[in-house]
């Protein structure tokens, strides 16, 4: 099995990828175009192997590809399944991007923190936006639906993914 998943940053996609992985004993394959991976990843042979999830941003694409929407439309023709995941508050979105990259030297991407106003705010909002346009976009031209962050990470759910010591098996 194969599974694509293309998100927004800072919508629990490495969570998300983490239970696929572990409920389908898949390989994980994150952000595989992000320039810190694209070396590791160069003569990957996404055709041939099969049995991973791979995890994306929706602006990360391969060196040599220019159109974000038709690089994903064709390049998810080779998965299984393809999922989409946003966030509907993209204000707390671009909030928890803006803190995690400002601050990123202090290692702020995969820990919880107290958020403070950062100066990158508006800017990184700007981009939130822009990357969430460019989702809707791409849903429609593969025809499928977006998952948000909000309805499988709900904190005031008892089915919410992020439950530690308690098994879940449910995924949408």
């Amino acid at each position: 099995m194969k599974i694509l998943l293309i998100s927004l940053p800072r919508t629990g996609s490495n969570s998300l990828m983490k239970r696929y992985a572990n409920q389908y004993n898949l390989e994980m394959i994150g952000e595989p175009f992000h320039n810190k991976q694209i070396e590791k990843y160069k003569d990957f042979d996404w055709e041939k192997n099969d049995n991973f999830i791979m995890k994306t941003i929706i602006d990360q694409l391969p060196f040599n590809e220019t159109d974000t929407l038709n690089f994903w439309y064709q390049f998810h023709q080779i998965f299984d399944q393809t999922i989409l995941l946003s966030r509907r508050d993209l204000v707390s979105c671009a909030e928890s991007l803006a803190f995690a990259s400002y601050y990123d030297n202090e290692g702020y991407w995969f820990k919880k923190y107290s958020w403070v106003e950062t100066p990158n705010l508006d800017i990184i909002h700007n981009y939130v936006i822009f990357l969430n346009d460019m989702m809707n976009k791409l849903k429609n031209k593969l025809n499928k639906n977006i998952i948000y962050y909000e309805e499988i990470f709900d904190q005031d759910s008892p089915e919410r993914l992020r439950i530690n010591k308690r098994k879940n098996n449910k995924l949408f």
